[in-house]
This record gives structure tokens, sequence and C-alpha cells, in this order.
């Protein structure tokens, strides 16, 4: 009798394995699947509130088309910079919530880039500049700082203007006093151009002083971006 009861317990112990192998054939195709779960603004679908009703800022063409850029201002997703293109979000969250921002036009780039701005309670504006990669808004640094140094807006000393400069270039001008200092108070302006041709800023040799012993008196007058607040005033419509 034994003899009978060992095929039937190896065939039902190969029926299990079977039936096993199937199952795990399916779950393991089930997790193969991609997900399809929507595309998200920070922790936001792009049907939430805090999406749908973001701010919008500006306009910039991508791919020959123009998206709005917008920022978030509901959690969970509050401070997201975001647009979408081709149905797809491209963000990125600053360190500071934008409060402003253009499309910034330079000959010999396809797309914009994009210019924010955040003005700061205590008297300053901070400019930041992105290009688009991989689907994100990635800031053009250089040394892991701003292109744009920091503005003062409590004083009447000249802040730095950025400002096209040829074929997919930016320009940035620095003013400094100059030293030593005498008994009038002069300045000296440096110029850093930077490729932009990418979706990176790469310095184009070294920092140049393009002026120097520019009395204080004549800044305003020589320089008028550097108190205006004004920025890329050459840059291409």
């Amino acid at each position: 009798m034994s003899t009978r009861i060992v095929p039937a317990l190896a065939l039902a112990t190969t029926l299990a394995a079977t039936m096993a192998a199937c199952g795990n054939s399916a779950d393991d195709s089930s997790a193969a699947q991609p997900s399809t779960s929507a595309a998200s603004v920070g922790g936001c679908t792009l049907d939430d509130a805090a999406v749908t009703g973001a701010t919008a800022l500006t306009s910039i063409t991508v791919d020959g088309a123009p998206v709005q850029v917008k920022v978030a201002t509901q959690a969970p997703c509050a401070g997201v910079l975001f647009a979408v293109v081709d149905g797809a979000p491209v963000q990125v969250k600053p360190s500071e919530q934008p409060t402003g921002a253009v499309a910034v036009h330079v000959a010999g780039r396809s797309d914009d880039l994009l210019a924010t701005s955040t003005t700061h309670p205590r008297g300053g504006d901070q400019t930041r500049i992105y290009a688009i990669k991989d689907g994100a808004f990635v800031e053009l640094t250089r040394g892991g700082q701003p292109l744009v140094p920091f503005g003062a807006t409590d004083t009447n000393s000249p802040n730095a203007v950025v400002d096209c400069a040829g074929d997919a270039q930016l320009r940035v001008l620095v003013a400094r006093p100059t030293k030593p200092s005498g008994v009038v108070m002069t300045y000296d302006v440096f110029a850093t151009t930077y490729d932009v041709s990418g979706s990176s800023a790469a310095a184009v040799g070294p920092e140049k002083k393009v002026a120097q012993t520019i009395p204080d008196r004549q800044m305003k007058s020589k320089y008028p971006a550097m108190f205006s607040g004004k920025q890329f005033t050459s840059c291409a419509s």
C-alpha cells in the first residue's frame, strides 16, 4: 500500500508547488508593474487645491511653448516653485519663498532661464537664476552661492547687477570701495561673465576690473541699475 501512497503524495506535492509557483509569478508580475500614482509637486498631487490655487509668478518658454511658473503657498507643498511641462511638474523648493519672478530670454538659448527675487523684511533682495535639467529647476551658482550677490535696499550703496552679455552669456557687475580708501569715497567696478548655454553657469575667465576710483556721487549716473534694482535690462524680449 505504501507504494500507492507515495505517488499520491508526490502528485499532491507537485500540484501544490505548481500552484504556489503560479501564485508567486502573479505576485511578481504585479510588483513589476510601473507605479500609477499621480505626478506630484512637493507633497501635493497636480489636482490638489494647493497646486491648482498656487500663485502665478511669470511665464517662461520651454521647448517653444509658454508655461506658467507658480509657487505653492499652502501645506504640504508650500514654498515649492514649479511649472508643468508636457504634463509633468518641473520643480524646486528654494530655501526662501520667491516674491517675484521673470523670464530671462538669453540669445543663443532655446529655452528661457527663470530668475526669482525674494524680498527680505529687514531690507534687501536676493536674485536667483534657474535652468531646467532632468525635470527640475536647477539654480545657476558659483561655489555654491547665487550668481548675483544679495542686494541691500536699506542703504545707498550700489548693488550687484546681472545682464545679458552676448551669445548664451550673462554678466554680473559688482562695485566695491576702492582700496586703499582716500579722502573721497570711490568705487571700483568688477565684471564676471558666465556661459549659460546649458543647465549650469561657467565663468568665462577671471573677474575683470572694468572701472576704478569712481566717486560715490557719480556712481548713480554711471550705473543706475545698481541703485534701481532692475536686472536683465538688455536681455532679448
